[in-house]
């Protein structure tokens, strides 16, 4: 902060005075002209220094670093992020978190981008400093995270239950299986999930629940790219669509679901039939 005084003018005033008390005798004593631009020069080389090495918190470089991500530049922000030395398990979760709201927030362009970052991060990971066996790894940090916020989501019973969640988390889902970071393990579960959602049940005379899932499904099924990894699983996409086509046929000949939630079960199983 500058100041508002002429620090020369004042002692120039002061010195007008004639009562020698000791206030002022260690004014004109401790703070001289000279003393005083000497302190302030010290305090802004001081302030010079503490600047200059003053280190960005990790949490604070791990949001700006992924706010730069773009395709000229994802190979440099992984070699960035990678170098960032973790102090804490807090710290690597932190990152997690990011990487999945980058998912969900952004574009269809920026979205396959983050997940070849996650794919990339898989092995970075937090070591604790007293037991150097005791690592926590990024990956295992995710796939929990994301499991977790797709049990949360998929209770369509939840009085707070949103579609758009839900369509969310599938859409984070689908981004990691298409970059490797999902296996196929977890995705067979979804389908098999869906599958028992959407199945038709004599008994059931409350469609809300087949209603939403095929709504999850086709965000879900949109979403997967035609890759190696789908290609594995081929067999399993193709049950996956014999059984949506027989539940649409069910659905048509009773009309127990709206027209729109009918087509919306066509979309799946069509979109499913493009990937293979």
């Amino acid at each position: 902060m500058v100041s508002n005084y002429n620090t020369t003018d004042i002692i120039k005033e002061l010195s007008y005075i004639t009562e020698q008390n000791e206030d002022i005798i260690k004014f004109f004593k401790e703070f001289s002209v000279e003393n005083i631009n000497k302190i302030n020069s010290d305090n802004n080389v001081s302030q010079l220094f503490r600047d200059s090495t003053i280190e960005e918190p990790n949490n604070t470089k791990i949001i700006q670093y992924l706010n730069k991500i773009h395709s000229k530049n994802l190979t440099k922000t992984i070699l960035m992020i990678k170098d960032i030395n973790f102090k804490s398990v807090d710290e690597l979760q932190h990152l997690v978190n990011q990487c999945i709201l980058k998912i969900k927030r952004e574009s269809e362009q920026i979205k396959p981008l983050i997940g070849a970052l996650c794919y990339e991060l898989s092995m970075s990971h937090y070591t604790d400093k007293e037991n150097n066996d005791n690592k926590t790894y990024f990956r295992k940090l995710l796939l929990t995270t994301v499991g977790n916020e797709y049990i949360s989501s998929s209770n369509y019973d939840d009085d707070k239950w949103s579609k758009e969640i839900c369509s969310k988390s599938m859409t984070v889902i689908a981004t990691l299986y298409n970059n490797d970071v999902v296996p196929n393990e977890i995705l067979l579960s979804v389908f098999d999930d869906l599958k028992k959602n959407i199945k038709y049940d004599t008994k059931n005379n409350n469609m809300n629940c087949v209603e939403k899932s095929i709504q999850i499904c086709i965000h879900l099924t949109s979403s997967l790219s035609n890759n190696e990894n789908i290609k594995t699983i081929k067999n399993d996409i193709e049950q996956m669509i014999k059984f949506l086509q027989e539940q649409l046929n069910i659905y048509n000949e009773n009309l127990k679901i709206t027209k729109k939630s009918r087509l919306e079960l066509l979309t799946c199983l069509t979109t499913l039939e493009k990937l293979i």
